[in-house]
């Protein structure tokens, strides 16, 4: 989150989801190393490496549900992927409290 509003502001919007992948992706290596460093898991997310670790399950659950939902569907390597509304819905509330503060 910070790396998004240290680039685009508070509220601001990435036109192109690529132009922020390297970032992103970077984001999600930190905090896979900062979740292995961890001694113990906290499923709650109420300490950093808690929350990542509830962060990473999510989006692996989302990962894998739309990976599936795009090969059912047909769906080749140049094909647009449709998020499926069943997989997204729900999912903010199973964010960890301080991923859903706003700035």
């Amino acid at each position: 989150r910070d790396s998004f509003v240290a680039r685009y502001g508070p509220g601001g919007v990435c036109p192109h989801v690529w132009d922020f992948g390297a970032d992103a992706n970077e984001a999600w290596q930190r905090a896979a190393r900062a979740v292995g460093r961890a001694p113990e898991a906290d499923g709650d997310g109420s300490t950093a490496a808690g929350g990542l670790r509830q962060l990473t399950a999510l989006r692996a659950e989302l990962v894998d549900a739309v990976h599936r939902a795009h090969a059912d569907s047909g769906g080749g390597p140049d094909d647009d992927v449709v998020l499926p509304a069943g997989a997204v819905t729900g999912l903010g509330s199973r964010l960890p409290s301080w991923a859903t503060r706003r700035p």
